[in-house]
């Protein structure tokens, strides 16, 4: 017995636990969805439970257990995760609703884990609790009870539970979603309205922001209002009250995605790398039409505009700010959705990198994928089962080297006769050739020779032909020629495929966009590869023919 004292201490201590309901049944419907479900759940709780001063003791198949020093903040841990797990979703349907139970007791740290009868009685208080809910023991609910006024409980009455000998007075928490029954107020009551905490992430950022993206947006306090996750539509908030800020969207919504800022210690690589994937994922849905930094900049560098000019002209109606953040060696993904016209802030929300490989391609993807179904929330596009499957399916491979050669071999724009020519004698058609059939003729001229173009060169790359790949460039630099090289020698069996092709042509220079998939086998590992990449290249007039001159910079 001494022994067994010696490797265990007690302690009275706030016990939340939480199960997913009807797991077993869900894992029997979409196994793939009830895991993802659960991972969106235990994401949630590792960021709330160290915030709120508890510890994420374990989490047990679909049992979340977390001990707390404090009532209080155990209970406000509980509305976080409650508030915070609709919008976490990995795979972009709502995560799995779960019931959560506190109690206040001894509990037993012992060598293994926290242990004893407390947690028992907890884990029963959750089993009455609402679906998407909160309980509390009568324990609890006294050492909160002044302490948070914010809060309204409504006391449920004695419950037999389970395995417990007396009843217990179990007390739910009312939750801000909860709509007060009719009739006149009780003066003896608390209001229901809360505002939630506002800190949304383990970095410390708070829902009310300033936002400046670029020198043209500014946004100041904004009020974040809950709702249901992608499938099946959200209602955007007004800051003004509670009415829709905006009205179902028409097919397809043009939004458009700024440089990515980077916060901390931020390698530039890993900005060019989200910036090129989220839009990459962005593109696959097709209600969107996502227009590129480098679109952006292509239209001001070419028509000499300003960028709002520009964002008009490309009938952009909102913008995807968006601001890559380190802090500790942790990494956190903020994205910011602004209505264009009245520079009213859509939507907000902040995506943790996972525990694992810090850093690492697989996390970036995987934060891409994820603040992709956020603005989707927030843009008020649902996404379908099948859409999302599909998505899926074609989710690039965290191949980095690949996906930095790839680029590599595509070149960059490199300044040329062509380019550097004054506008005038670069664009040597008149004034009214802009405008009526003549410019409407000439621009479907450019986009046929153009597409012919990509044609060829998506047919050069699949046989591997360098002389062809050469023959189609302005210029073939030799740090290109080597990455082309490299890359064909690691890619077996290459085929290639360009997607979604948009041309915007300016005079004798025009602007390619679309998305590169290819499909080939590791020549070391003979495993079969697959990467999708949004890119924007350059083309131009040489004697009569178009040609490549390389990828677009990004300002």
């Amino acid at each position: 017995m001494a022994d067994d004292e010696a490797k265990a201490a007690r302690h009275l201590r706030a016990v939340l636990l939480a199960d997913v309901k009807d797991y077993t049944a869900l894992m029997g419907e979409d196994e793939a969805h009830a895991i993802a479900g659960v991972e969106d759940v235990r994401a949630v709780f590792q960021q709330v439970v160290p915030r709120r001063g508890g510890l994420f003791e374990v989490s047990g198949g679909d049992t979340f257990l977390a001990i707390f020093e404090s009532a209080v903040e155990a209970v406000e841990a509980a509305l976080e995760i409650q508030r915070d797990l609709p919008i976490a979703s990995q795979l972009g349907t709502r995560p799995p609703p779960i019931r959560i139970g506190i109690h206040l007791g001894e509990v037993v740290k012992h060598e293994f884990g926290f242990m004893g009868d407390s947690i028992n009685i907890a884990a029963r208080i959750q089993s009455i609790a609402e679906p998407g809910g909160i309980s509390i023991s009568d324990d609890i609910y006294r050492a909160v009870r002044n302490r948070l006024r914010h809060v309204t409980f409504r006391d449920t009455g004695p419950q037999k539970l389970k395995n417990v000998r007396e009843p217990m007075n179990v007390h739910a928490v009312v939750l801000r979603r909860e709509a007060p029954a009719p009739g006149p107020p009780d003066p003896r009551t608390p209001s229901v309205v809360r505002t939630p905490s506002v800190k949304l992430s383990r970095f410390g950022l708070s829902r009310r922001h300033v936002l400046a993206a670029g020198a043209f947006v500014a946004i100041a306090g904004f009020v974040w209002e809950m709702a249901p996750r992608l499938v099946g539509g959200r209602r955007s908030i007004d800051q003004r009250g509670g009415t829709p800020a905006s009205p179902p969207r028409i097919s397809p919504l043009a939004v458009g995605v700024m440089t990515v800022r980077s916060r901390g210690q931020v390698p530039e690589w890993m900005g060019d790398f989200t910036r090129d994937g989220l839009i990459t994922v962005l593109s696959k849905f097709p209600d969107l039409r996502v227009v590129s930094r480098q679109m952006l900049d292509f239209k001001c560098e070419r028509r000499n505009i300003k960028e709002m000019e520009a964002a008009e002209e490309l009938k952009i109606s909102k913008l995807i700010a968006v601001t890559l953040s380190a802090v500790d060696e942790k990494l956190a993904l903020e994205v910011q959705v602004i209505d264009r016209e009245t520079g009213m802030l859509d939507g907000s929300h902040v995506v943790p990198g996972s525990e694992g490989a810090p850093g690492s391609a697989r996390e970036l993807i995987d934060m891409q994928y994820r603040a992709a179904m956020d603005i989707m929330q927030s843009l008020n596009v649902p996404v379908s089962k099948a859409e999302l499957a599909k998505l899926l399916e074609s989710r690039t491979d965290d191949r980095l080297d690949d996906l930095k050669l790839l680029t590599e071999s595509m070149g960059v724009e490199e300044d040329t006769p062509a380019s550097t020519k004054p506008r005038s004698q670069a664009s040597p058609m008149p004034w009214f050739a802009h405008i009526g059939p003549h410019a409407a003729w000439a621009e479907s001229d450019a986009d046929g020779a153009i597409r012919t173009l990509l044609e060829r060169y998506r047919s050069a790359l699949e046989s591997e032909d360098m002389a062809q790949v050469e023959a189609l460039h302005l210029t073939l630099p030799e740090p290109m020629r080597t990455a082309l090289r490299q890359y064909f020698q690691n890619a077996k069996e290459l085929k290639v495929k360009f997607a979604k092709v948009d041309i915007l042509v300016e005079g004798e220079e025009a602007l390619a966009t679309f998305t590169r998939i290819d499909d080939f086998r590791d020549s070391e590992s003979g495993l079969p590869v697959h990467l999708e990449m949004r890119v924007s290249s350059v083309v131009a007039l040489q004697d009569g023919a178009w040609k490549i001159k390389g990828l677009k910079k990004s300002s």
